[in-house]
């Protein structure tokens, strides 16, 4: 008898053969998806920008001037005394910032360094504690969230930085 059990197993097709992955997934590469993941895995590479003179640059380009961990962290923004550069930054919500659920985010990081956050009054920072940041967001149309970095401890630079 347990022959004919194990026999007629085989013969059966895996469960969920033919069940699509996703199923009842709507538009899951949309912006109404964004809370399901880590925002920093999202986002764009490290813009260069600069506030010298009230004079704002998005991205200067100079990205070769950063000294970056195996993993893609800066732990320096280099030596050059001519950089254009007065911080680094990452977007997120580009395009998609009317969609990004409302209320708290956190951000948690590792290491020593200055965080701050823009663009008023889609965010404000409303705890801070080291290595943990609590944002509230107001999503508007064509806005987005900026993490800046301005300084950075070199023997314990800020890196593993989470959006949630």
């Amino acid at each position: 008898l347990a022959w004919c059990v194990l026999a007629a197993r085989a013969q059966l097709p895996p469960r969920n053969a033919h069940s699509p992955i996703g199923t009842n997934v709507h538009k899951a590469s949309s912006g109404e998806m964004l809370w399901y993941t880590d925002q920093m895995r999202r986002s764009g590479p490290w813009l260069t920008q600069s506030l010298k003179t009230g004079d704002y640059v998005w991205d200067t380009g100079e990205q070769e001037q950063l000294q970056l961990d195996d993993n893609g962290w800066v732990i320096s923004f280099g030596d050059n005394p001519d950089r254009r550069f007065t911080h680094i930054a990452v977007a997120f919500f580009l395009g998609t910032s009317q969609f990004a659920p409302a209320g708290e985010w956190v951000v948690l990081y590792e290491g020593q360094g200055g965080i701050d956050y823009g663009v008023a009054p889609l965010v404000t920072v409303t705890v801070r504690y080291p290595g943990r940041d609590v944002l509230t967001l107001t999503p508007q149309a064509d806005s987005h969230l900026l993490l800046q970095i301005s300084t950075i401890d070199p023997a314990n630079h800020l890196r593993n930085i989470r959006v949630i």
